[in-house]
């Protein structure tokens, strides 16, 4: 990708539709992730509407019960004693977290919080929650690229061998995942797009197209279609942007004109 190129901030134009900009976010409260946060503000201020991965107050307004295991089961019971004990350890050793705070999560959602306990936590909202708070006190209509109940099912679709695998190589390697980690951090400052979405291809394995492909395929539809209604910013997740299945090249396809915003 051209320097020119690299940039988690798009501007997406066609002549029969409204301007759209789409930010590329982190899920992240570490200052490091709003390099692009006055720019963003700026285009927020100018639009009619701003749009998240999905609408951030439905899952506010449910119990997320979807995050949880089942009748009340935890971690622990999908584990050998010896396995659990191994787990706690871990976690706390490598990650200062008590595993039995978070027992009763699925392994995919004890990995993101630990994945986020990584990062530094210099604001009280993630990136993403910032802009949606910043466009709602603005007065801008709210809405999501996707439905939250869409989410849930694509959740519930990842195999919980897979989830258990991935939780145990986070464990296994803590000392690689956490520099992996900082080195994504790195290259979205610097707005390498398409290393990141190399990475996230590359850690999802098996279900890159349930969370990446698939997803990337129903982002790029909502969005041709929320230009039709009102200009826009949309906010997200910024592995979803680059690469042949990528949302910048679906909207290209679809006959957008995409121009990249420096910070």
């Amino acid at each position: 990708m051209k320097n020119t190129k690299k940039t988690p901030f798009w501007k997406i134009t066609r002549p029969d539709s409204n301007v759209v900009y789409i930010i590329g976010t982190m899920h992240v409260k570490d200052e490091r992730a709003f390099i692009y946060r006055d720019l963003v503000e700026e285009k927020i201020l100018e639009c009619d509407a701003f749009a998240a991965e999905y609408a951030l107050d439905e899952s506010q307004d449910l119990n997320n019960e979807h995050l949880l295991f089942k009748n009340g089961e935890s971690i622990y019971d999908h584990l050998s004693p010896k396995k659990g004990d191994k787990f706690r350890q871990k976690v706390a050793k490598y990650y200062q977290m008590d595993l039995d705070r978070i027992q009763y999560f699925k392994p995919l959602v004890i990995s993101n919080i630990i994945s986020e306990s990584i990062f530094h936590a210099n604001n009280i909202q993630s990136l993403d929650h910032y802009f949606w708070s910043f466009a709602q006190e603005n007065g801008k209509f709210m809405t999501g690229v996707e439905q939250f109940e869409d989410q849930i099912i694509v959740m519930e679709k990842i195999p919980l061998d897979y989830q258990f695998k991935s939780l145990a190589d986070m464990l296994n390697s803590s000392k690689k995942y956490k520099k992996s980690l900082q080195k994504i951090m790195k290259q979205y400052q610097n707005g390498e797009i398409q290393q990141i979405y190399k990475s996230s291809k590359k850690s999802l394995g098996k279900i890159k197209k349930l969370l990446l492909y698939n997803r990337n395929v129903v982002m790029a539809d909502s969005i041709e279609k929320l230009s039709s209604e009102q200009s826009i910013v949309c906010a997200i997740g910024v592995g979803h942007l680059a690469g042949k299945q990528g949302v910048l090249k679906l909207l290209k396809n679809k006959g957008f004109d995409l121009e990249p915003i420096k910070a």
